[in-house]
């Protein structure tokens, strides 16, 4: 489970961007039954993450971080539009805004993305 070679020191994200980014996450990944192993994140721009994330295409390009946390996590309450449950994932991912007005995108993956296809990889966490 790693994200690349790009994968740099936590020093490179300022405290209070790396505490928000972490605060988010933990808002989910601490959910009982979730195990948290490690935690990146790349800068980007909404369009590219949401694409390379999860395929679909979004309009608004406003800067975001992306922030995957490698572990297991199973999400008793989301849905998808067949009202089914998704599988358990060894990935938990967040398309967090800068701005930080609107909720994060989210996204459970069987296994985690190379968040250096994105830009450099920050480790947050593990």
């Amino acid at each position: 489970m790693t994200a690349g070679p790009q994968t740099t020191a936590t020093t490179t994200v300022p405290a209070s961007v790396r505490a928000r980014l972490l605060a988010v996450l933990d808002r989910i990944a601490t959910l009982p039954g979730n195990r948290v192993v490690r935690v990146e994140a790349v800068h980007s721009t909404h369009i590219k993450a949401v694409r390379y994330m999860s395929g679909e295409v979004v309009f608004d390009d406003g800067p975001v971080w992306v922030v995957q946390a490698e572990g297991y996590f199973s999400c008793s309450w989301c849905y998808s539009t067949s009202r089914a449950f998704p599988p358990p994932g060894r990935a938990l991912s967040l398309i967090v805004r800068d701005s930080g007005t609107v909720p994060p995108d989210l996204g459970l993956d069987p296994t985690p993305k190379d968040l250096s296809q994105l830009g450099p990889v920050v480790r947050l966490r593990g």
